[in-house]
Parts: structure tokens; sequence; C-alpha cells
């Protein structure tokens, strides 16, 4: 290989920041290369080049490598670009950098994203008196626009018990009818020290359903609740309820998270609100459990795993559809008014971002990639949500703040930042304590989208 010249160069990913030695070569390197997509990793003082196939194989692994790793996007100036952008991923403890360039010349600007132009959430309320100090240990996971109007957010408080142990994470529910004022309602715990809400969901005859550590039910539009969950089979500490859905036949069906003797999903089914239940799918995704799924308008079932994959569930049989090639944790389902079903996840080709859209217009048979969310990074948090206008949302991270709410006017063609969490709401809003900035979950109501934080009991809004 021919002469070295040595570049530092700054990259950083999600804050945390590293200097990439990248040697160019005058010869037989990807920064010298006209072909594309083209590959080459660095050790010690070599680039050694590798062909596509090999390269995928090599970006794959080091993005999944358990050690300390380093992935991201740059941009250099190449023979082939004055601005050429690629794919970076750095393997700390083989001390080797790989690089993937697909040709594509961008501006000099390392972040071409322009963040003064995305507006800031507007605050709208606490969900109750003191939310907005240290000491009231709210934290808010979803929010959910009822068909009988009402917003409702789920969520936990950790509270002291004064006993052994002395403390206790009680699920609450908080019920808003002007998204100003809200009344909030501590949810049986059965004695269990981890109370959480993860989903609230409209049911049959004017009931609620709030899945997590339980299954609760509520008959009076949020003001009492009770567990439903005990008649299903094992339900001990070590089970949970992380996602529930109203069938089309009328049936509730709750997915079970179990974690001994390994971590897997077990799925029942019952025709009577929740008194009695029956396993429809025992001892599943062992070891790569499922926390949501979805109902197709042909009833099939829709599960997401751990590590991205999606299954169906049809006919009694349970089926791989769709694998990824890269982590992507559980995946968040939208199933619109029209039937189409959405999820948002990492780009197998730049798994560094910006982020997808898929779409399924076969009740989850197969799926097709439809518009890029422009300049988001890691994780989409909750599931897209669809507006009465048909437009759709969704949550996922940009370079400019953390989490950004994005919308999609034309079913995911094309997506544009509306709205953005500043890094400091305390700053920005002159709140007491600091507010975690990650978005957890959003819902539409009367033309705004509303959005909840991750460690406080606030609400907020688009402006």
């Amino acid at each position: 290989m021919g002469r070295f010249e040595l570049e530092q160069v700054a990259a950083s990913d999600g804050g945390d920041s590293i200097t990439a030695q990248l040697f160019h070569s005058s010869r037989q390197d990807c920064a010298t290369s006209s072909t594309r997509s083209c590959y080459d990793k660095q050790t010690g003082k070599k680039i050694i080049g590798l062909e596509p196939k090999g390269g995928e194989k090599a970006f794959a692994a080091c993005l999944k490598n358990a050690a300390p790793n380093y992935y991201g996007t740059l941009t250099i100036n190449t023979p082939k670009c004055d601005a050429e952008q690629f794919d970076y991923c750095y393997d700390g403890r083989s001390n080797t950098m790989l690089r993937k360039f697909e040709g594509q010349c961008t501006t000099s600007k390392p972040n071409p994203i322009d963040c003064s132009s995305i507006p800031f959430i507007e605050f709208v309320s606490g969900v109750e008196e003191g939310w907005d100090s240290p000491t009231i240990n709210l934290g808010l996971r979803t929010i959910f626009h009822s068909k009988s109007g009402p917003l409702y957010i789920g969520g936990f408080q950790y509270v002291a018990t004064g006993t052994l142990p002395s403390y206790q994470y009680v699920a609450k529910v908080f019920k808003s009818v002007d998204t100003v004022n809200w009344v909030g309602v501590a949810l049986p715990n059965d004695n269990s020290l981890f109370g959480f809400i993860r989903r609230i969901i409209d049911g049959s005859n004017g009931a609620l359903y709030a899945a997590g550590s339980w299954l609760w039910k509520s008959t009076d539009g949020g003001n009492t609740w009770l567990i439903i969950s005990k008649s299903i089979a094992d339900m001990t500490a070590s089970a949970s309820v992380q996602d529930v859905l109203q069938s089309k036949d009328g049936s509730l069906i709750a997915l079970v998270y179990k974690t001994q003797p390994t971590y897997y999903n077990e799925v029942y089914k019952s025709y009577d609100g929740g008194k009695t239940w029956q396993l429809i799918l025992g001892t599943i995704f062992q070891s790569n459990p499922s926390y949501n799924f979805i109902e197709a308008d042909d009833g099939s079932l829709i599960f997401s795993t751990n590590n991205g994959d999606i299954y169906l569930y049809s006919n009694g049989a349970l089926t791989k559809i769709l694998t990824t090639d890269i982590y992507q944790g559980n995946l968040h389902f939208l199933k619109a008014k029209d039937g189409t079903i959405y999820f948002i996840a990492a780009n197998p080709e730049k798994p560094s971002g910006p982020l997808v859209s898929y779409q399924s217009t076969d009740n989850g048979r197969n799926w097709i990639r439809t518009g890029e969310l422009p300049y988001s990074s890691f994780f989409a948090w909750e599931a897209p949500i669809e507006s009465p206008d048909g437009s759709i949302w969704a949550i996922a991270n940009t370079p400019c703040w953390q989490s950004t709410i994005y919308k999609s006017s034309d079913r995911g063609v094309s997506w544009s930042a509306v709205a953005t969490a500043p890094l400091n709401l305390d700053v920005k809003y002159d709140l007491v304590s600091f507010i975690g900035p990650k978005i957890m979950d959003i819902a539409e109501s009367e033309g705004k989208i509303y959005s909840i934080p991750y460690s406080f009991g606030a609400v907020f809004s688009t402006p």
C-alpha cells in the first residue's frame, strides 16, 4: 500500500465524543476508490479494502459487538466529493475502524440541519401539585386520547412506605378533559414493589384497560380500577402484562412477559372482559422477548421482538416475517384507520441514521420502506400515531437536541420535524428542577400533539 497521511477527525455518537484516526492511502482505499458502495477497515497503520459482501458483514458485526464501540456519520474531503459522507464503526476492543462509503456528497457542514428552524415544544401543565419537585418522584410512560374524549396518562410514583422494604413503585393514571387540569388515581398493586403502566386502551362497552406490572380495568371512566390479570395462569412477581389490545372479535388479548426460568412471552385471550383467560400462545420468543403487538384487520397478530424481528401469528401458526440486519430493540406499530400498519426503525444500510418508516398494506405479511425522517438517529421511542386528518406522527432523536416530533402527510413517504424538546427544559421554561428531555409518548387532541417527558410529571404540546 502507498504512503499514509494521518487525519484527526472528531466524531460523536449521542453526545459521546471520540477522536478517530483515519489513514488515507494513495491507492486501494475507499477514499480514493471510485467504486461505491465501498468498505475499508483500519488496523494499526494499514487500511484493508473489503469486498462489498464481506464489508457488510464486518460492519454489521461491529455494530452488534458487545464490547465498547462507537458509530455514526462523518463528512470528509475525498477525490470523489468535496464533502463526502460515510458511516463509521469504531471497535474499542480491537482498536479497529470500519468505514462505509456510499458516494453521498453533502455540504461541508458536518450537521446540515437548521436546528433554529425547529420550534420547541410548549409547556402545558403539570399532572398534579408539586409535579416539579424532585421529591414527588413521578415517572410518565404513556399518554392516550380515549374515544370518550379525555386524555389519560399512565406512569408510576416512587413512594416511601416506612416499612421493609422501604419503597414501592405505585402505578398511577392521570385523567384530564381539558389538557390542563389532571386528576391522578393510584392503582391497586397487589403488594408488587414495581407498579408501572406501559399502555392504556379503550375496551368494549366503555371500559378502559391499563397494562404494565398487572392488567387493570376501569368501568367508570378511569375513576377506579381493578386488577383483572390474577386469573391468568402463574401471574407471579416474575410476570407482567406488557401490552393489551381489544380484538375485533370482541375478545381481550394480553401479552404476558415472564422472566423465569428465562425471558419469554405468553399470549392469553378473554371473552368475558378479563374474568377468565385461555392460553393461545405459550413460551414464545425465549431470551428475545416481545413488549408490544398489534392486531391486523384480518385478525392476525403481529409481534416485534427485542432484536427487531417481526413475527406474524395467523391461522394457528407463528412465522418470522422480517429479520433486521442490526439491533433495533422492540419496534412499535401503528394500525391506521385504513388498515395500513406502520413502524419506524433504523435503516440497515445506514445504521447511524436517518431512521426510515415502513408500511404494510396486506396485514403484516409484506413490508415496504417508504421514507426517511430527516437527520434522525437512534431510536423511535414509541409507536407512531395517526391524527384525524390522516397525518402520521412519530418521535425520534436529532443531532440538535434529543427527542423531536415528526409529521408525515403522505403516508410516510416524506417527513418533517415539527417540534423538539430542548436539552434543558428547566432553563427554557424556568422550572424548578431539571426535566429529562426524552419524549416518551405522544397523543393527538384538538389538532395538537401532546407529549410527556421521561422523568417528570409534566405535559407539553406542539406550538
